[in-house]
């Protein structure tokens, strides 16, 4: 966290990591993998580390398979920790996110769509996948995330130049939802808890 909030960049390779044989490499991924895995509430930081050590494992291929192949889990906790993952690879995760921004299961799609707005960059392809949801998606998660995603991709894109162009079509995606979207009070006001505690419910 403090290496992205200084730099902006997705993290170096740990340096235990880089002294790493290939064989020792794949042996910390299997492991991280488990760990990953882990269940509990009390294991939240051990999966979340897990996810930003494979991240940072010196070998963004497989990286990014393990971290994909978590992300399809159907445990919420364990598609959380992947995400973040994901995102500390920053572009190299894109096309993973956007098979995933694609997919039948609304819990992925949220995944996929949150990981593009916090790492990806503004590609005419990025923005379509990200709009098409903000427009069309059946559900209201998915949609917020959407719209939260527009913006995180548009403030990037201001910031580095790269995907200027498409930043009025952010603006307009995110205006027309507004005509379209009821207005809700945010489900951790409702529930009068933590937004990341709070539960999805029949609305």
């Amino acid at each position: 966290h403090h290496h992205w909030l200084q730099t902006g960049q997705n993290p170096p390779t740990r340096p235990e990591a880089a002294e790493l044989l290939p064989a020792e490499r794949e042996q910390e991924a299997e492991l991280l993998f488990e760990q990953l895995h882990a269940k509990g509430e009390d294991a939240e930081p051990d999966r979340i580390g897990a996810a930003y050590k494979l991240a940072s494992i010196g070998d963004v291929e497989m990286a990014v398979r393990l971290l994909n192949l978590a992300l399809y889990t159907e445990r919420e906790s364990v598609r959380r920790a992947a995400t973040y993952g994901l995102i500390a690879l920053g572009p190299d995760a894109t096309d993973v996110l956007l098979e995933a921004a694609r997919s039948p299961i609304k819990w992925v799609r949220k995944a996929g769509v949150h990981g593009l707005g916090d790492a990806g960059v503004l590609t005419q392809e990025v923005f379509q996948a990200v709009a098409t949801c903000l427009r069309e998606d059946s559900s209201v998660y998915v949609r917020s995330v959407a719209a939260e995603s527009l913006g995180g991709l548009g403030r990037r894109a201001i910031a580095t130049g790269v995907g200027k162009s498409l930043i009025p079509g952010c603006l307009e995606a995110l205006t027309q939802s507004l005509s379209r979207e009821k207005n809700r009070l945010c489900m951790n006001v409702v529930q009068n808890r933590s937004l990341k505690y709070a539960r999805p419910t029949d609305d």
